[in-house]
């Protein structure tokens, strides 16, 4: 890492207390963790799988509101300006 970055001095207090936890982070060396690696690519993965059938439900229901909604009295929030006067 370089340092020929700006002096103590011109940096903001957010910005020293950010290089000082940095500094403890490049001298204490962390183990590499296999079981939090392969919990967070599970979590990311699975995340993944229901992204998709979760937005075709979303576009459904909203579809359905939109649909139903002169027949409850309420108004379309598609946003398309319509005041639905």
């Amino acid at each position: 890492m370089s340092t020929d970055g700006p002096s103590d001095e011109e940096l903001t207090p957010a910005e020293r207390g950010l290089v000082s936890h940095l500094a403890v982070m490049r001298v204490e060396p962390h183990p590499f963790d296999r079981a939090l690696s392969r919990r967070v690519l599970g979590a990311a993965r699975w995340q993944r799988a229901v992204r998709a059938p979760l937005r075709l439900a979303e576009v459904f229901v909203s579809a359905l509101r939109d649909a139903l909604g002169p027949f409850l009295g309420r108004r379309s929030t598609s946003g398309d300006g319509d005041s639905g006067v």
